[in-house]
């Protein structure tokens, strides 16, 4: 497979090769050459006492037909903490639903299941327990129209509403930036309703289905 690479800072800018050199840390980001789909993030940072580049790890994002065990095996031993992206599922709306793992130092640590919209924010995140199989850790987050929701400090990938559910996956609180509301309370702010229409915004009453209308793959 043909590949290219193309380098960010921390704050996923990117940035030339000489800019990477002045930098404590930066990525390297591969993509396919063919489909320019990344398939591979690897993290680096400078040893300020050698001043060596070292690589602390990376993410990849499996592709149909990649063998998870395979690509667990081909990395973790390459750095600290490694994230693993795999059973890839898009909407017609651009909405990408991923299973996730975690491994640090070699170790698996976390189990995901995150749905990233056409701007790469996540909408809905949970942890599955690795015991269990439970989820846990469960929300979701709404982001508005600039033109309608005020975005704090102007930064539209902060989302508006953060809900997070209980086990039955109901909904436990409402996050608004630096504020907080049980349901009945964000329920009865007018203000807010009259933004946010409850009725139109059925996705949000309940954890599942974690999925904005249906997958395909």
């Amino acid at each position: 497979m043909s590949t290219y690479i193309k380098k960010t800072n921390e704050d996923g800018k990117f940035i030339t090769d000489q800019q990477a050199t002045m930098l404590y840390t930066y990525n390297n980001n591969i993509y396919d050459s063919v489909t320019n789909t990344l398939n591979k993030v690897e993290k680096f940072f400078v040893d300020r006492q050698t001043g060596e580049h070292k690589q602390l790890g990376g993410t990849v994002y499996l592709n149909a037909g990649d063998d998870l065990n395979t690509m667990v095996s081909q990395n973790i031993a390459i750095g600290r903490s490694w994230a693993f992206y795999y059973g890839k599922q898009t909407n017609n709306k651009g909405d990408v639903l991923w299973e996730s793992v975690v491994y640090i130092e070699g170790e698996l640590k976390y189990k995901r299941l995150s749905v990233f919209d056409n701007r790469k924010r996540v909408i809905a995140y949970c942890e599955i327990d690795l015991l269990t199989g439970q989820k846990t850790n469960k929300r979701k987050c709404f982001f508005g129209d600039p033109a309608i929701f005020a975005y704090e400090f102007g930064n539209e990938d902060s989302a508006n509403f953060e809900f997070t559910y209980r086990d039955d996956d109901t909904i436990k609180e409402v996050f608004n930036y630096d504020d907080d509301y049980t349901l009945d309370e964000f329920l009865a702010n007018e203000e807010i309703m009259a933004q946010f229409p409850w009725n139109q915004h059925t996705y949000f009453h309940s954890f599942e289905p974690i999925h904005p209308l249906n997958f395909v793959i």
